[in-house]
């Protein structure tokens, strides 16, 4: 059985270790949270960054992941990106100053020499969604959790991930449903842009649970979702 709990069972632990998913379930992962943080909710882990992360264990292997490009949007305290470096991607791992700071919980997660791979990497960089986006590749995978949470950001979020996709992306979004009308209106929003959105089955993040041997009574995540999103909009 796994040692996982779910994170509202730990936000106030200061040091998290955090076992990762099979395969690589012999790896622990050192995780800093600061419950005190009074204005970034990303100083702890959330539950839709949890699933995601599982989920993920079951999409991609370590030999498939080796050297590609993955974005991660509002990383917080960095558990799917450190996942993925530790498969062998190659992560950005994204969120606003306060975080990305010397002192800020991901930078401080991300270069814990504890957390280190030899898979993958995974470096920090601070991205406003507000700002214009730089002028690079577009990745082969954006991932972002609980980041559907407050009106005005939704459009600059999926502007950001317009950004920085193309039709190949695989861009997956997992969120907390606690305000239905914000998110059905979100996912709306993002059809209207040009994004394909199909909502990842529960039948399957059930299997990716169990196969992580997470042991979670359904009401403990009851309100997670995993929606994929696929650019089909055309040139920007």
């Amino acid at each position: 059985m796994s040692t996982i709990q779910p994170a509202h069972a730990t936000k106030n632990v200061a040091s998290l270790a955090y076992p990762l998913p099979p395969p690589l379930s012999h790896k622990t992962l050192h995780l800093a949270q600061d419950s005190t943080a009074a204005t970034t909710t990303g100083s702890t882990l959330w539950l839709g960054a949890q699933v995601l992360t599982i989920y993920l264990y079951t999409l991609y292997t370590p030999i498939a992941s080796h050297g590609k490009r993955a974005l991660d949007l509002g990383a917080g305290t960095g558990l799917t990106s450190l996942a993925l470096a530790a498969l062998g991607w190659d992560v950005t791992s994204t969120d606003v100053a306060q975080l990305v700071s010397s002192t800020g919980i991901l930078r401080r997660n991300i270069e814990d020499p504890r957390n280190g791979s030899t898979a993958g990497t995974a470096h920090v960089r601070e991205l406003d969604w507000l700002a214009p986006p730089l002028d690079e590749q577009p990745y082969d995978l954006i991932v972002t959790a609980d980041t559907i949470y407050s009106p005005p950001l939704v459009v600059p979020l999926l502007n950001t991930i317009r950004a920085y996709a193309d039709a190949k992306t695989v861009v997956l979004v997992a969120l907390e449903v606690r305000d239905e009308a914000l998110i059905r209106g979100a996912l709306e929003t993002a059809t209207e842009m040009g994004f394909v959105v199909k909502k990842v089955p529960r039948t399957k993040l059930r299997k990716a649970l169990g196969v992580a041997k997470v042991e979670w009574a359904k009401e403990e995540w009851a309100g997670v979702e995993v929606w994929r999103l696929k650019w089909e909009g055309g040139d920007a």
